[in-house]
């Protein structure tokens, strides 16, 4: 029986997409322009390996109150549970009950740079997936589970977020960067990984090893330098595993509607 190595298959993407930033950075003069690049090289990256079920865009998040998060550069979704609402010529509202993650796209991580990706992952984070406390957790389509939603305390039921960039200072350095600026924030608001595709990746250690749940973290975790190869392999299959476990729950759709603002008016009915 033939085999395949599949650290061998995305080293080898790891190289082409080193070479496809390569080429934007050198072709596209325009920041903006060169920004969204870089998001399509991801997003078609993830296209390309992520179970069907799952919508990979651009866009915004909206939760039941209206609230909205800043414009995502990677917003995956649950295509069955809810619909997506268009706004501009290419840009959606997903629903934050079917989104199971959402991403930041840096081609450096500077300090700052990662700085503005925590804040608008945060945003992400604060959005309300529990529809005023009503939504069920929800596994797959065929079933329910008891339990309601609890962003703040089970991180199944929060919506996964990711920061991804081609390269950094040396790891150590961005961990000392990043553990700074998770001082102020609440663990629940913490991105679950970050992944530097020329360096590794950044996440959390429990007293079992790698998690990518803040909740249980006892430190941060990096990456060695002989495994920077391997930084894309890991990413995806961390975040194909944890996306396939995230609790979905359909859209409270009458509670949407009369978001934020629309008039309701009562009849009586004659006996």
């Amino acid at each position: 029986m033939e085999t395949v190595n599949l650290k061998d298959i995305f080293s080898a993407l790891s190289k082409q997409i080193k070479i496809d930033y390569d080429e934007l950075a050198s072709s596209i003069p325009h920041n903006g322009e060169r920004g969204s690049g870089r998001e399509e090289v991801v997003k078609e990256l993830l296209r390309e390996y992520l179970p069907q079920r799952f919508g990979v865009d651009s866009g915004f998040v909206i939760d039941i109150h209206g609230k909205l998060s800043r414009q995502a550069d990677i917003i995956i979704y649950d295509r069955f549970i809810a619909p997506r609402f268009k706004i501009l010529k290419n840009k959606y509202l997903y629903p934050c009950e079917s989104v199971v993650a959402v991403g930041e796209v840096k081609s450096h991580m500077s300090k700052i740079e990662l700085e503005d990706a925590i804040a608008k992952l945060k945003i992400v984070r604060e959005l309300d997936r529990t529809g005023n406390g009503t939504n069920t957790a929800r596994s797959g389509y065929h079933f329910g589970l008891e339990s309601k939603l609890s962003p703040q305390n089970n991180n199944c039921d929060a919506i996964w977020t990711f920061i991804f960039c081609l390269d950094s200072p040396n790891l150590e350095t961005v961990t000392k960067n990043l553990a700074e600026s998770l001082k102020a924030l609440e663990r629940p608001k913490w991105p679950n990984l970050v992944c530097i595709l020329n360096k590794g990746i950044i996440s959390y250690r429990s007293n079992t090893g790698l998690v990518t749940d803040p909740r249980e973290a006892i430190s941060l975790y990096h990456s060695t330098e002989d495994e920077a190869e391997h930084a894309l392999l890991k990413w995806f299959m961390l975040l194909c595993q944890d996306i396939c476990n995230t609790h979905i729950t359909v859209i409270d759709s009458i509670n949407y509607l009369q978001s934020p603002h629309t008039k309701v008016r009562n009849h009586p009915l004659r006996r």
